[in-house]
């Protein structure tokens, strides 16, 4: 195996952006049982609880913004026999800020006049600077004081429980180990290729559900980009061991095909020299692709994502078997 790493422009840039934003949501109850146990222990996950972001993009201005903050904002309940409801305003954040503690205290004393309500934030560090630890946001005047003080969690911290991590069927446990082996791999993609593999394959072997499996090797997809070679190869290798372990479940294997299917129908298109061609190559790939992943078990809406189409339309194809309009 070869491969040619000449430049940055060859590395494909990691989306840990998105892949962390589903991941805080997705697994809300088992990501507080490792980053803030100390709420996690007085939340009312009986009485439910529910994410508000389009709220938060209005409160914080965010919506109008071009800068891109991956936050999340969530309405609560404690334990406290009255099923007490307070905010709690997540944020992952990558890489360094400047006045980075004075924009967490404004969201939170946004959000605090929005509702009303007591509002908690959480920030969740997942840069490789040990030192870099921000914490708190103080302005001090004489005979003034403000001291904001919010819940930190640096990633790498978990590196020394590595092993735990491995081991634990909270999914979750999954999100915080592969992050840390993403930068453990830095900006070597053979690295990358390897890591990616055996992160996939310990999903299956832990014994998770086919629901989270998928989760997670989207989050990983997200997390671990390689060039089209490496990938490919990654992909071919998973599903020889997802036949071993009889699992189906890995979807770039069925986004990887699909291009391949567009593709060739585009090619098909140019040799018959028409537009009609290419445009019956695309059409038939869609519809074959959503009829074989609905076969395997995914969502509508993980179809709907992949194909480009909507899911009104994926429904008319599973029960009518409609072909794709344009």
């Amino acid at each position: 195996m070869e491969t040619k790493n000449k430049n940055n422009n060859e590395i494909k840039r990691s989306d840990f952006d998105s892949g962390w934003k589903e991941m805080v949501e997705i697994y809300f109850k088992d990501g507080m049982e490792l980053l803030y146990s100390e709420l996690d222990e007085i939340i009312d996950y009986k009485r439910g609880y529910k994410f508000i972001d389009k709220e938060l993009e209005e409160i914080t201005g965010k919506k109008k913004s071009k800068r891109k903050v991956v936050d999340k904002l969530a309405e609560i309940r404690l334990k406290n026999g009255e099923g007490h409801i307070v905010y709690l305003h997540s944020e992952f954040q990558q890489g360094k800020e400047k006045e980075f503690t004075k924009r967490i205290y404004t969201y939170n004393s946004l959000i605090f006049n929005k509702y009303k309500k007591n509002t908690i934030s959480l920030v969740i560090l997942g840069d490789n600077d040990k030192k870099w630890r921000p914490e708190e946001y103080k302005v001090e005047y004489p005979g003034f004081k403000l001291y904001f003080k919010y819940k930190l969690v640096k990633l790498i911290d978990f590196k020394e429980r590595e092993e735990e991590l491995r081991k634990s069927k909270n999914p979750f446990s999954k999100v915080i180990l592969s992050h840390l082996k993403r930068i453990e791999a830095g900006n070597d993609v053979v690295k990358q290729f390897k890591i990616k593999k055996e992160l996939v394959k310990e999903l299956y072997d832990i014994g998770l559900k086919k629901e989270d499996i998928r989760n997670l090797v989207k989050f990983i997809d997200c997390i671990f980009q390689l060039p089209d070679e490496l990938e490919e190869e990654y992909i071919e290798e998973i599903r020889k061991y997802e036949e071993v372990k009889k699992m189906p479940l890995v979807m770039t294997a069925e986004v990887l095909g699909y291009k391949k299917g567009i593709e060739e129908g585009i090619e098909k298109g140019i040799e018959k020299g028409r537009e009609e061609g290419r445009e019956e190559g695309i059409e038939k790939q869609k519809i074959e692709t959503i009829k074989r992943m609905h076969k395997k078990g995914y969502k509508i809406e993980d179809i709907a994502e992949i194909v480009d189409v909507s899911v009104n339309k994926i429904y008319k194809i599973i029960k009518n078997g409609k072909k794709v309009k344009k």
